[in-house]
């Protein structure tokens, strides 16, 4: 995560917490009086997101989101020079389980 990332994460929460409505300009406002510099469009974004999505629709979402699909598979690049096939690696154990799953509930 960059740091204008970041910066707007925490303003969007600052404001958030203090029931302000959420904003391109509150968000830049808050990171000059941190004396954060970051790329102009990031507070843009931030705030066009939450204007689509609450904060409370997007921290419930990111359960459904890291614990949905099947187990993962990384492939991994051939060595240099190598002429053979990329072969897939099984994803760490735990990798695609829900927490419920991990610990027995289901």
């Amino acid at each position: 995560m960059s740091i204008g990332e970041q910066a707007c994460s925490f303003s969007a929460w600052i404001l958030y917490d203090d029931e302000i409505p959420i904003t391109a300009v509150k968000i830049s406002t808050l990171m000059k009086s941190a004396k954060i510099s970051v790329e102009s469009y990031w507070a843009t974004l931030f705030a066009k997101l939450l204007e689509k999505s609450s904060i409370d629709v997007l921290i419930l979402s990111v359960g459904s989101i890291l614990s949905g699909g099947g187990p993962s598979v990384a492939v991994v690049a051939p060595a240099a020079g190598g002429g053979g096939s990329a072969v897939p690696e099984a994803a760490p154990a735990g990798v695609g389980v829900s927490i419920g799953e991990r610990y027995g509930h289901k």
